[in-house]
Order: C-alpha cells, then sequence, then structure tokens
C-alpha cells in the first residue's frame, strides 16, 4: 500500500478529531457536551486547522506553515475558497455566533467572549483556540469558528471527493448545525 500524501494525512487527522465533538455534543441533549467543553474545543479547533493545513498543501502543492493558528492558516488559502467560506460561514451559521451574549462555564466561571460582529473578528478571537483551550482550561477562551471546520471539509471534498470516508453521512447525522450539511439549493 502506497504512503498517503501530506494533505490526505491531515484530512484523516480532522476527521479523526472532528468525530468525538460530534459524539459529545450529541449525546444526552448537550449536557455532555457543556460539561466537556474544552475537549469540544480543542478537538474542533485541531480539527479545523488539520482540514486547513491540507488544503493548503492541496490549492499551492507546499506544506502548510508548522503553526496552531487558524486566522494565519486561513489567510494561506487561495482568496477565492476564502470568500466562498466567509460567505457560507456569514449566511449560515453568523447567526449563532455574532451578538451571542457571554455567558458561563458548568462551573459558573465565566466564559472570555465578547460579542463578534463579522468573521473576521470572530476568526481573529479564535485563531489560537487550540493553544488557548487545551493548555489553559481553568480560564474559558472564546471558540467562535463554530463549523468552520465542516466548511473547509466540504473545500476539500470538492476537489478529493475519492477522500470522503464510509462514515461520512454520520458527520450529517448528528452535527448540531444540520443547515451546514446541506447543499445550497
Amino acid at each position: 500500500m502506497a504512503n498517503k500524501s501530506d494533505e490526505h494525512y491531515f484530512f484523516e487527522q480532522g476527521d479523526a478529531f472532528l468525530l468525538p465533538t460530534r459524539l459529545l455534543y450529541g449525546a444526552d441533549g448537550g449536557a455532555i457536551y457543556n460539561a466537556a467543553l474544552p475537549a469540544f474545543t480543542v478537538c474542533e479547533s485541531f480539527a479545523t486547522e488539520a482540514y486547513l493545513k491540507s488544503l493548503i498543501k492541496i490549492q499551492t502543492g507546499t506544506p502548510a506553515p508548522p503553526v496552531h493558528n487558524l486566522k494565519k492558516l486561513f489567510e494561506k488559502m487561495d482568496t477565492v475558497t476564502q470568500t466562498a467560506i466567509r460567505d457560507e460561514w456569514m449566511e449560515r451559521h453568523a447567526k449563532s455566533v455574532l451578538n451571542l451574549d457571554p455567558g458561563n462555564a458548568p462551573d459558573g466561571t465565566p466564559y472570555e467572549t465578547k460579542k463578534v460582529t463579522s468573521f473576521d473578528e470572530a476568526l481573529d478571537l479564535s485563531a489560537q483556540a487550540f493553544l488557548k483551550w487545551r493548555y489553559d482550561f481553568h480560564q474559558h477562551h472564546g471558540w467562535y469558528m463554530r463549523a468552520l471546520g465542516y466548511l473547509v471539509r466540504r473545500q476539500i471534498l470538492k476537489l478529493r471527493p475519492e477522500w470522503k470516508p464510509e462514515f461520512g453521512s454520520y458527520f450529517a447525522r448528528i452535527d448540531p448545525h444540520p443547515d451546514f450539511i446541506k447543499t445550497k439549493p
């Protein structure tokens, strides 16, 4: 069996880290999600990072920079893809994030959140979520880029449809935001 390319490896790593987030969110009406918010955020932000690195390698033919910064990685994609993802995020996801009122973590401590007004602001505030959430889990940092990983994943599968895993429909079945999985009419 031939070795998988770097971009395929990153794609599969994205799936490996995104799948547990669906399990956490879909179980018990969200109660497990609330209790496991740091784990959820670390997995989802790392999955997003892996998908971005995969897409960068597909688009440019060169490895993505070895960073854990979603904004820097996002900016490495071509502008057409950036615009498509930004527009779809604003159309389908922004309503659940923009102008979100800060809340409290399950232990009662306030989340480090603020009201955001655009995709770019949400991306900037979430750029280092993987590092912040995995190392400083007592401080609740903002994570505004829910579904960004799905949107990047969909861009990859447009270019590499043969990579769609056999459990691909599982994402659609338990995704908390099913409108992300539906294709536009």
